[in-house]
């Protein structure tokens, strides 16, 4: 199993949880019938470039570095730390490369 700091992931929505986007913002229900809501910003982009199948750790924190100015490694930490957020509450799900 990959750890949070393995970049060597690729990402995607869990298959088992239903997605919308409406308003900007992101409501997803997981197979637990957990409820999500991601707000405008980082998140839904985050989200939505996963959905969209950039879903790699690098490619997304380069993603965020390049729309938000903040630096590369930074960025790559604060999305590792989201992603296995989001694998733990089964919105997403890790996939070896």
């Amino acid at each position: 199993m990959s750890t949070p700091t393995d970049t060597a992931v690729r990402y995607r929505v869990h298959p088992l949880a239903a997605h919308r986007c409406v308003g900007g913002e992101v409501f997803v229900v997981t197979d637990d019938r957990a409820f999500h809501r991601l707000l405008p910003g980082t998140a839904v982009d985050v989200f939505e470039a996963i959905a969209a199948g950039t879903a790699d750790a690098v490619a997304l924190a380069g993603l965020v570095a390049a729309r938000y100015d903040v630096g590369l490694a930074r960025a790559l930490a604060d999305i590792l730390n989201f992603l296995d957020e989001l694998v733990v509450r089964r919105v997403l799900e890790r996939q070896p490369v």
